[in-house]
């Protein structure tokens, strides 16, 4: 199966985040290890929050430094409320009894995702495994990617998932002798235009993803409500809300958006194993837009 067409990193055009929002509601990332929310993540067993005076690179917002403890390890993100955090970084402990201090200094040991490995915010931690994700949405979806906590240099693997609202919601993750299981709702960015290239797509798509070939998604209405929520949008930003010759003239200069390669979405099931990942699809196509 190809494991390839995701585009992990990058900033959503502003044009397309007006659409994206209408279909998926906001991009604004939420931290999904909060303490009220970790599932299917681990709950830490200690989370806390240090503000480190204003941003330097931010007007008005602070600087923080955030810790999660588990019983093996700690993660910490450096956060000067930029887009993504500043570091990320994984410390192993003897005991999850008196973990060090949270602060921004690091510890002899301590061990950082590098920068040109990945770049975003921590969503929680299950087993031995870390979830981190993008720093910011592409294609109406949000990338996450997943290392080990005792080499966080490393990534195991990465792909694009359909966000749940503002969040990345894995529906399910377990760990066991076999491996690190996955489910949720993958988004698959084809080389091609539904709409534009018709079956020849299709066919691509569903050799490339293994999805069945019946039914397809309605592409044809995914890349309508995506433009008509792109044109609504527009409309606003020049004050002429829900006027008719407003809407009808931004249709108009969307037509082309046709020939943008399709975002298809699915359930997939994923082993992650030492050699390799393993994805099954778990259900036909359901959902279908325009990529950014």
């Amino acid at each position: 199966m190809n494991l390839e067409p995701v585009r992990p990193h990058g900033t959503m055009r502003r044009a397309a985040l007006v659409a994206m929002l209408a279909l998926l509601a906001c991009l604004c990332l939420a931290h999904a290890a909060d303490a009220d929310d970790t599932a299917p993540f681990d709950r830490p067993l200690q989370t806390r929050r240090v503000a480190l005076g204003p941003s330097p690179n931010t007007p008005g917002q602070q600087s923080v430094v955030r810790c999660y403890t588990y019983a093996r390890f700690m993660v910490k993100e450096v956060d000067t409320a930029e887009v993504g955090d500043d570091q990320i970084s994984v410390l192993a402990l003897p005991s999850p009894a008196g973990p060090p201090a949270c602060q921004a200094a690091n510890r002899p040991g301590e061990r950082i995702v590098p920068d040109d490995t990945w770049s975003g915010y921590f969503l929680g931690a299950k087993a031995d495994y870390l979830f981190l994700s993008a720093p910011d949405g592409v294609d109406g979806g949000m990338a996450f990617a997943v290392f080990r906590a005792d080499d966080p240099t490393r990534k195991l693997f990465e792909d694009l998932t359909k966000l749940d609202h503002d969040r990345i919601r894995l529906r399910a993750i377990s760990a066991d002798a076999a491996g690190l299981h996955l489910s949720y709702t993958r988004l698959y960015a084809a080389p091609c235009s539904v709409p534009a290239d018709g079956a020849g797509c299709w066919a691509r798509i569903v050799a490339d993803t293994h999805v069945p070939a019946t039914p397809a998604p309605d592409c044809a209405a995914g890349y309508l409500r995506a433009k008509q929520a792109l044109a609504a949008g527009r409309c606003e930003a020049q004050s002429h809300q829900g006027d008719a010759a407003c809407l009808r003239k931004e249709m108009q200069l969307l037509a082309d958006w046709d020939t943008s390669p399709s975002i298809v979405g699915y359930d997939v099931d994923v082993v992650l194993q030492p050699s390799g990942a393993q994805m099954t699809a778990a259900s036909a196509a359901h959902s279908c837009w325009p990529s950014d």
